[in-house]
């Protein structure tokens, strides 16, 4: 019978121990025996999310924005559990936590990130930028900036959000798949050769076979087109 201190310690050992159903077992204690420790519950939420118990977590996330719903931190969290499976939910969170707090960077970054995953592109791209000028170290909101200018054809602003990523985490073999394919739009055969090299050599086989088959193909075509000088830009739009 640990003090209510004491078990939610441990219940975050657990957690951090990798035994989620022991943590769980304690955050249910607790909870029951205080009810209004609205934070606990979320903690819990987010937990069984964590965990491959998503209905149990929306219920009970619901059940604690439904009790206190302009508490910014609880939004935060019910967002952070939606994101997955329901990014359009998520990002409705996510404002409204904003709304509320609008010093928060985390739910920012996240609220773009939830449009991107919802495929609102344009409408993510400022969401995103005010979190970079904010924190311009956010490796979250930098890599949904990447993927939505991507998404829009912007190949030279993605590639220069692409190569910050590389730059931050250069062990993250997905981002020289995504630079090789802006490159390769630009017609940048040598730089697009080169990534796509660096992205077959990085990436496991076992995971990615489809992208490692088609990074490789893309490197046999690209070393015959640079061989035979017909690596070309692509053929921009006539003008009207």
């Amino acid at each position: 019978q640990p003090s209510p201190d004491l078990a939610l310690t441990l219940a975050r050992l657990h957690a951090r121990a990798g035994q989620p159903q022991a943590a769980i077992q304690l955050y249910r204690g607790l909870v029951r025996d205080h009810p209004g420790e609205l934070m606990l519950r979320a903690e819990m939420a987010r937990l069984m999310y964590e965990n491959d118990q998503p209905e149990e977590a929306v219920r009970e996330i619901t059940a604690v924005v439904t009790a206190r719903p302009r508490d910014s931190k609880l939004l935060a969290v019910a967002g952070d559990i939606h994101f997955k499976d329901k990014p359009e939910a998520a990002a409705t969170f996510y404002r409204r936590a904003l709304e509320i707090d609008a010093d928060d960077n985390h739910a920012r970054a996240q609220l773009g990130a939830s449009l991107v995953r919802s495929m609102q592109y344009q409408e993510a791209l400022p969401i995103l930028d005010d979190a970079i000028v904010r924190d311009a170290g956010n490796y979250a909101a930098h890599a949904s900036l990447a993927t939505a200018l991507f998404k829009l054809k912007r190949y030279p602003d993605a590639a220069r959000e692409f190569v910050w990523l590389i730059r931050s985490r250069p062990e993250v073999a997905a981002r020289y798949y995504f630079l090789a394919n802006s490159f390769e739009h630009l017609g940048d055969c040598e730089q697009a050769l080169r990534c796509y090299q660096e992205y077959v050599r990085r990436a496991d086989p076992a995971v990615t076979k489809t992208e490692v088959e088609e990074a490789t193909l893309r490197i046999d075509q690209l070393q015959r087109l640079a061989k035979e000088g017909r690596c070309k830009s692509p053929s921009k739009p006539k003008k009207k």
